[in-house]
């Protein structure tokens, strides 16, 4: 099954169907040996509760996972063919692996030593099947403890459902413009922020917190 992993060659045109292919490779990799039986547990419970592993659930998760990553992906190169990009939160690193595979450097930051561990393996195995060697580097550490300046500059902030737990987002925000190019490109994907409830949610109006709206102000 190797033989049909989706293994991105140019970053444009990058349409959904090739970020839903992306996606797709993650069952094949659970069919193979470069995890142990509890990485993969811990991958495919990730990906089972996302909804990509269950049948039913998978216009779900191309809605919310491979739409909107595409979207993420042009704003992320827009500015910069092969842009240094700090993912903030970057776990298991499907989307951290994909930017690398693309032409980005990425500096992948989470406190979940286990995921990066897992991370780490991915990268061996996809360099393996790219013939390429992935800039990633990773760092198991609290947002606010990191040395931006050892990156500086970054051309692009990338946050999967994680910005909003990092707190508070206005220190966080000062702390990163600090040490961005002039042409640093923001993705957070953050929720849908146009449903009623990201307006009406209480834990939305934290006062360290910052709403859709706030953030997009």
């Amino acid at each position: 099954m190797e033989r049909n992993l989706c293994i991105p060659k140019t970053t444009f045109p990058m349409t959904e169907e090739m970020v839903w292919r992306w996606y797709l490779n993650v069952p094949q990799e659970l069919e193979q040996a470069f995890l142990t039986n509890a990485e993969k547990a811990y991958l495919r419970e990730y990906y089972h509760e996302a909804g990509l592993l269950r049948a039913w659930r998978r216009p779900f998760f191309r809605h919310h996972y491979a739409r909107t990553f595409t979207q993420a992906v042009g704003h992320l190169f827009s500015q910069n063919a092969a842009p240094r990009i700090l993912d903030l939160g970057c776990g298991m690193g499907t989307q951290t692996l994909l930017l690398a595979l693309l032409g980005a450097e990425v500096i992948g930051l989470d406190l979940d030593q286990r995921a990066l561990d897992i991370l780490a393996k991915r990268k061996a195995f996809y360099e393996q099947h790219a013939g390429q060697t992935l800039p990633i580097r990773t760092s198991q550490t609290n947002v606010f403890e990191f040395d931006y300046a050892s990156i500086t500059p970054i051309d692009g902030i990338y946050s999967l459902f994680a910005f909003n737990l990092m707190l508070p987002s206005t220190r966080l925000l000062d702390t990163l413009f600090a040490h961005v190019s002039d042409t640093c490109c923001f993705a957070v994907l953050d929720g849908n922020n146009t449903c009623w409830a990201s307006r009406l949610f209480p834990s939305r109006k934290r006062p360290d917190r910052l709403s859709p709206q706030q953030f997009e102000s």
